[in-house]
């Protein structure tokens, strides 16, 4: 339905990935006094689990091996320090996601309505050139993504990242050569995943695009159901829907693999 959909189809560009995640920086400083406990305590949990209680473990086992054995009087620091200290990160992580929920329902709210007061702004021109469905599938992703970011942000940067500062600290105290080729092997890593995950940020944009033109095309057709019907063109449109899912469905997979 429609002659416009060639506008329809174009991916976002960098340019809107860009703006988009500058909206949500915006929105993070906005709730700062929430968004810093949300980031940080779970990265500070991750050290006690992943570095302090290993490191009073291996304390331990080098007590019970040395000379005097071990008793129940050497160890019992080391077993209260452990438990302290896993239970210390617990309650880090549960204030942080405590936080973090607060943070992201509020921020998803505020985009919501920010997306609605742009698209009332708007030109009337402006939508006999976009399906309503699109636009639909288009507001509403801008605010949900402000969740998926801000999870990527907290779960797979700052989560590993502060953890590996601490370890990297860690480490110089034992050989500083150990700490330079953990910086090299990182500086690898981070060189050779960069393009692909550029690549894979294209292949997102392109299957974002697909599931607009379904909802758009779903919208549009349900829109002008009366006229489809006066001219018996439900089966066309069941097949361009058919077309545009199996689009869909096979973009989805490409970036899912």
């Amino acid at each position: 339905m429609g002659t416009t959909d060639t506008q329809e189809t174009k991916p976002p560009g960098r340019s809107a990935v860009l703006l988009a995640l500058r909206h949500y920086a915006l929105e993070l400083r906005r709730q700062r006094a929430l968004a810093v406990p949300a980031l940080l305590l779970p990265a500070l949990g991750n050290i006690g689990i992943r570095y302090v209680g290993p490191l009073l473990v291996a304390k331990l086992a080098g007590q019970a091996a040395d000379e005097r054995g071990l008793s129940l009087g050497r160890a019992a620091p080391y077993i209260i320090g452990f438990g302290l200290t896993l239970l210390l990160a617990e309650v880090l992580w549960r204030i942080g996601v405590h936080c973090l929920n607060r943070v992201e329902a509020r921020g998803m709210e505020h985009l919501y309505v920010r997306g609605m007061d742009e698209l009332l702004a708007k030109d009337p021109a402006f939508f006999h050139d976009n399906f309503a469905g699109s636009l639909t599938k288009r507001v509403l992703s801008y605010g949900k993504r402000f969740e998926d970011v801000v999870d990527t942000l907290l779960w797979n940067v700052l989560g590993n990242l502060v953890p590996l500062l601490f370890g990297a600290v860690v480490l110089w105290l034992y050989e500083p050569l150990l700490v330079v080729g953990l910086v090299l092997m990182i500086t690898c890593t981070a060189t050779a995943a960069v393009p692909l995950i550029r690549r894979r940020q294209r292949i997102v944009n392109d299957r974002e695009a697909a599931i607009a033109r379904v909802s758009g095309h779903v919208a549009d057709s349900l829109t002008n159901m009366e006229t489809i019907r006066a001219f018996g063109a439900e089966d066309r449109e069941a097949g361009e829907h058919r077309e545009r899912v199996a689009e869909s469905r096979r973009l989805t997979l490409r970036s899912w693999d």
